[in-house]
């Protein structure tokens, strides 16, 4: 069986976007909650795309490694809504070009 490859889609904000786009910011973090469980713990697909979009705004990297990780303490202060003890690292690699 060969395993579909697939794009995993990100809407963040401009401080973040602009970070990513520079190379800045190589890892993206996700709570490890059941939306985020689905997208990423498929069984069967290889994500092999990060897709940011930000406003109009699309930029693409490769991912290189997703680990489930216990959640930082900064990333739970950013946000009311991270409550669980582990969360997801996304390990981005090299700009992906539209043509690619």
């Amino acid at each position: 069986m060969s395993r579909e490859h697939k794009s995993l889609v990100f809407r963040i904000r401009k401080e973040y976007f602009d970070a990513i786009a520079s190379g800045e910011k190589t890892t993206e973090f996700r709570r490890a909650s059941p939306f985020w469980r689905k997208r990423i713990v498929d069984k069967g697909i290889s994500l092999d795309t990060a897709v940011f979009i930000c406003g109009k705004r699309v930029h693409r990297r490769r991912i290189v490694m997703i680990q489930e990780v216990e959640t930082p303490s900064w990333f739970k202060e950013q946000s009311d809504d991270v409550d669980t003890p582990t969360c997801y690292a996304i390990t981005l690699g090299k700009e992906v070009l539209k043509h690619e």
